[in-house]
């Protein structure tokens, strides 16, 4: 598309340099072909323009070009010559590209985006305020003097200093650009900006609305973007926030400082056009993605726990960090004493969507919007978040009051969904179908976990009946979990353990559980069979254990195929766990066979 200065602010300066052919207007229309375009390529207006550091020092390296400009003959730069030497423009255009010149050239470059360049070389030869002409009052009108007899504009009025200085006003604003940095120490910036900054935002999207808020991803340009900050972002967009957002904004702070691993952080603030403005890393996508078999450029670390469980998985591994960081979520310590003594808060809104993965796999927990915080011993006001996985209880859309069992509750249908997903062969189908035989329960109730019961509520059906299917299975690690999930999922709010009793209970299953090594899979295999052939093998004598010597008394064996794909092989693994009579620490002994 073509650029011409056509689509400059429009201003009598404008019209009288094209009138004159003003060697500016060459160079306005090349600076405007070579902008970064903030988001759409058929957008030249000024909103959509950023014009870094470097692409204005690279734009006036070229000397050529700066004389031009500084030499201009047109009637009008003639007119507003002071019959300065060729010397003193030498010295302007040495200046110009000289790098730690950023300053002058934003200056330089404003002057002659306005049309404005004839006076360009008198007032960056005496300039030092950057963009602000004000001090200079004196010095324009002093220029403009000399050229008022000339009949050289469009206009009835002839342009003077004070009309010069209102369109600097509102043409600066495209190079008055903030750079976003973050400290290293763990301070949270907040930034408050007066409305008339070029925000350095590219490709913009829209990634939905929620209650008040607009979602915004977006990218920081590189230049204007410091070390600290990352290179993709996630804005909520928020009016002026109320008394619980403010509560809310400081829940995110003490989750900023210093920051944890597995909650979404706070990177930092700012206020815009009377918008508060929340900004967070970008990550990959979600639980609630992988749900529904979505390809997430995340690392997918192997755990070094529940080796003897269906459950080792790294999703479930994150699932338990999102537990212990909720159970610090809802204690009194987790924030800083206030006026009014011990505080505490309650998430609100916990589901598959709002659990984030990292690029190293990590799960974060996100969307603090519904977050509360009270005083301790009190109960929170709210309406809850999704009807889905929210527990028991009125939902008329009016705020009713809860405690911390809520969140509780919104774990529980977390883990229940994460352990189909992991157990099932096919996790999405079964999220799937586990999804639809929740409605089918109670169709008056969505996909929720629980359903009304004659004036009270129940548990699902088909909650029931997974959970009954995973305290009969032989993987002793899952049954245990299967006993948690169902106190969690108690009716009755007060009969549920607490977040922290959550944690220490599957902490002690982890640690009361014995788990075997799992043998890991070579270059090019895939394992097709596991925990299916343990109970077989359990009572038989094997090779292996016979090579041990006697030296280990034998608990269990379990017997592991892997196929490599691109080789047609299978691969025999044979697994022993033992206890040394010496310590009773557990030894593993191992013996395959490839190429079966």
């Amino acid at each position: 598309m073509s650029v011409t200065s056509k689509d400059i602010v429009p201003c009598d300066f404008i019209n009288a340099i094209k009138k004159q052919r003003c060697a500016s207007i060459t160079a306005i229309d090349e600076l405007r072909r070579e902008a970064v375009q903030k988001g759409s390529r058929h957008d030249w207006s000024d909103a959509n323009l950023l014009f870094p550091p470097t692409l204005l020092q690279k734009f006036l390296s070229n000397k050529q070009r700066l004389e031009l400009i500084l030499g201009c003959q047109c009637a009008i730069c003639k007119c507003f010559s002071d019959g300065s030497s060729v010397a003193v423009n030498t010295t302007l255009i040495n200046r110009l590209r000289h790098q730690n010149e950023d300053d002058l050239r934003r200056l330089f470059v404003a002057l002659l985006f306005m049309g404005a360049g004839f006076i360009a070389r008198h007032l960056c030869g005496i300039h030092t305020n950057g963009l602000d002409l004000g001090p200079q009052e004196a010095d324009i009108q002093a220029l403009f003097s000399r050229a008022r007899q000339q009949d050289l504009w469009t206009k009835k009025r002839d342009p003077n200093a004070d009309r010069l200085l209102a369109i600097f006003k509102d043409t600066r604003k495209i190079f008055q650009v903030p750079k976003f940095d973050l400290p290293d120490q763990d301070i949270l910036v907040t930034k408050k900006f007066r409305g008339h900054e070029n925000l350095p935002f590219l490709n913009e999207q829209p990634l939905g609305n929620q209650d008040r808020a607009h979602i915004w991803s977006f990218e920081i340009h590189s230049e204007y973007r410091g070390e600290n900050v990352p290179e993709k972002l996630v804005r909520k967009e928020l009016p002026a926030i109320n008394a619980v957002e403010t509560k809310v904004f400081e829940a995110l702070k003490s989750l900023a400082l210093p920051k944890k691993r597995h909650f979404i952080n706070l990177e930092f603030s700012y206020n815009y056009h009377g918008q508060e403005n929340h900004v967070f890393k970008k990550y990959p996508g979600s639980l609630e993605d992988i749900f529904r078999g979505e390809e997430l450029s995340v690392k997918r670390p192997s755990p070094q726990n529940y080796r003897d469980s269906i459950l080792h998985h790294w999703l479930w591994q994150g699932a338990m960090d999102i537990v212990d960081s909720l159970a610090l979520f809802h204690s009194p310590e987790f924030f800083p004493r206030s006026d009014r003594g011990p505080i505490t808060a309650a998430h609100f809104d916990i589901k598959p969507a709002n659990v984030l993965a990292d690029d190293d796999g990590y799960l974060v927990l996100a969307d603090f919007g519904d977050t509360r915080i009270v005083k301790k011993g009190e109960r929170f006001k709210t309406s809850g978040g999704d009807y889905n996985y929210g527990p028991p209880g009125p939902r008329n859309g009016t705020e009713v009051t809860w405690s911390q069992a809520y969140d509780v509750w919104s774990m529980a249908c977390v883990l229940t969904e994460i352990i189909e997903y992991v157990w099932r062969r096919n996790g999405c189908e079964a999220i799937e179908d586990f999804r639809e035989h929740r409605t089918a329960d109670n169709e008056n109730s969505h996909e929720a976990f629980w359903m009304p019961d004659n004036g009270d509520y129940k548990l699902r059906k088909s909650v029931k009946d997974i959970l009954s299917e995973y305290k009969s299975h032989e993987d002793r690690y899952l049954r245990q979990v299967a006993d948690l999930l169902e106190g969690m999922f108690a009716v009755q709010e007060f009969k549920r353990p607490s977040m922290v009793q959550c944690s220490q209970r599957l902490a002690m299953i982890f640690q009361n559980v014995s788990t075997d090594p799992y043998p890991q899979p070579c270059e090019g295999e895939i394992l097709i069979s596991d925990l299916g052939t343990k109970s077989p093998l359990r009572n038989m004598l094997t090779h292996v254990e016979r090579m041990s010597k006697a030296t280990v008394s034998r608990e269990k064996c379990t017997m592991f195929m892997s196929l490599n794909e691109s080789k047609g092989k299978l691969r025999l693994v044979l697994l022993t766990v033992g206890k040394s009579p010496q310590d009773g620490k557990p030894i593993p002994t191992q013996i395959d066979s490839s190429g079966l």
